[in-house]
């Protein structure tokens, strides 16, 4: 299919002796293909350090991240460039891919491994990485690697870490260092929780999205077939490029709005509002939920609401904001395990907390052992219900506490000066937890993470997020089980 020329002409005729282009026309000029919706990544050249495209399974990425690299190599001269993959057959794909074109055109001077590399006659050298890591001694491959670009293929299937390790290798480039990377709409926790990071900070990252009939290399019919194996929502979101993530439980959440720093501790009413509910001011309250193979608590404070409200406020009655201030998971503990490692990691005495926990009594994850093993680290502990939860009604009532029907926000995780959240798994959970999800145990599963938070926040919120749920005579129906 015949199509249009850039204007851009990378590289040139290349002098060994100058090492420099000499700016004469080149003998001979190499056309790399594209489709339309791999123009915008390929030639994207803003001030962003990081340049994503997203694309759908099939639709061209590994293609776009081996032309991307060839454009930098010889945009580039004498630099040094990393090409990373996930893992090591991947590698090796992208490096026979970058050989199809660049030996047939003579720009290779050389084949070389430990690092795997090829050096080009302009004096780029473009090195081969994948970013999996062997073990925690060795650390992350690259990590020693120095580049003035990067190429990331994959980028859903690396690590954090992986990808914040490659942020670094840059430094000898300083403000010119580049990285572009190429993925999938991955439901991967780790990666949606970059993906939103990225978006919310346009000045240092750019997503450009391309659908799968942007390639005009693959059959239309091939799309079509897709919908039989996939849900509507998956087909939106992988084939289609739809951004949102379908069907999340916590559908009001908001990241950018839901993230915040503390207020002023001066409105600290965590020990007031205890005292009200449970008869004991406690200035710390623990969600925990436990778990066969993990158990997971949060620590929340409460601060009193400045408002504005939208409705009538009640003499005397006291509004609240609740921030998830702490973060503790552990694997392969008991739950006593769990609450004695939590109280060396949080500063606060054992006698300011109070531990509410998963009520479901009935379930083979939870029984009344893990009230008494709480106690016997030190710290109190209570059941946040006297019967089972309707689990519907618990995801009701942290959807209207990230954001109510009037748009009033009273739940937030806190984050550092620096706006990154104290509660990175959280955050993920509210994300991406979704409905198709619920009540799958394995791997994988982010029900922990915001469970935690429902639980410690019933006896105070149970009315749906209604602020004025806070009032006589409601302790009773749970605190018999106390």
């Amino acid at each position: 299919m015949p199509g249009e020329l850039l204007e851009t002409v990378y590289g040139g005729r290349y002098d060994k002796e100058t090492g420099d282009y000499t700016g004469e026309e080149p003998e001979r000029i190499v056309e790399l293909s594209c489709h339309p919706g791999q123009v915008g990544f390929l030639t994207e050249d803003g001030p962003q350090i990081r340049t994503m495209a997203l694309g759908p399974p099939g639709g061209g990425k590994s293609f776009a991240a081996v032309r991307k690299s060839l454009i930098a190599s010889a945009d580039q001269p004498h630099s040094v460039g990393g090409v990373i993959t996930p893992v090591s057959t991947a590698k090796r794909d992208l490096m026979d891919q970058f050989l199809e074109v660049a030996e047939p055109a003579k720009w290779v001077a050389g084949v070389y491994s430990n690092p795997d590399r090829i050096e080009l006659v302009n004096g780029t050298v473009v090195q081969f990485w994948a970013s999996l890591e062997q073990s925690t001694r060795t650390g992350i491959p690259f990590k020693h690697a120095n580049f003035d670009w990067a190429v990331e293929d994959e980028h859903q299937n690396m690590s954090t870490r992986a990808c914040q390790v490659l942020n670094l290798r840059g430094r000898r480039a300083g403000m010119n260092y580049r990285i572009w990377s190429t993925a999938t709409n991955d439901l991967n926790a780790e990666f949606q929780h970059r993906l939103r990071e990225w978006y919310n900070n346009p000045e240092v990252a750019k997503v450009v999205p391309f659908i799968a009939s942007d390639n005009v290399f693959v059959d239309l019919r091939w799309w079509d077939i897709q919908k039989h194996f996939l849900s509507a929502e998956d087909y939106r979101r992988l084939i289609e490029g739809e951004r949102t993530v379908p069907g999340v439980v916590y559908h009001a959440f908001d990241a950018q709005r839901n993230v915040r720093r503390m207020p002023d501790l001066a409105t600290d009413v965590t020990a007031e509002v205890c005292n009200q509910r449970l008869g004991k001011p406690y200035r710390y309250v623990v969600g925990f939920d436990p778990g066969s193979a993990q158990n997971a608590s949060h620590v929340l404070k409460a601060f009193r609401d400045p408002g504005p409200f939208t409705g009538p406020v009640k003499p005397g009655e006291m509004r609240v904001l609740w921030f998830v201030v702490g973060e503790f998971v552990t694997k392969d503990t008991t739950t006593r395990e769990h609450a004695e490692q939590f109280s060396r990691a949080f500063p606060f005495g054992k006698q300011e907390c109070i531990w509410l926990i998963d009520p479901h009594v009935e379930g083979k994850e939870t029984d009344q052992s893990d009230r008494n093993q709480i106690r016997q680290a030190g710290m109190d502990a209570r059941w946040a219900s006297a019967q089972k939860i309707p689990q519907k009604h618990r995801f009701q009532m942290v959807n209207a506490l990230w954001c109510d029907a009037t748009g009033h926000r009273r739940l937030f995780w806190a984050a550092d000066a620096h706006g990154k959240t104290l509660c990175p798994l959280g955050v993920q959970s509210a994300q991406l937890y979704r409905h198709e999800d619920v009540g799958k145990k394995g791997r994988g599963d982010l029900s922990h993470y915001t469970d935690t938070v429902g639980y410690a926040l019933f006896p105070f919120e149970y009315l749906r997020g209604n602020p004025s749920s806070f009032g006589a005579n409601q302790e009773n129906k749970w605190g018999s089980r106390s």
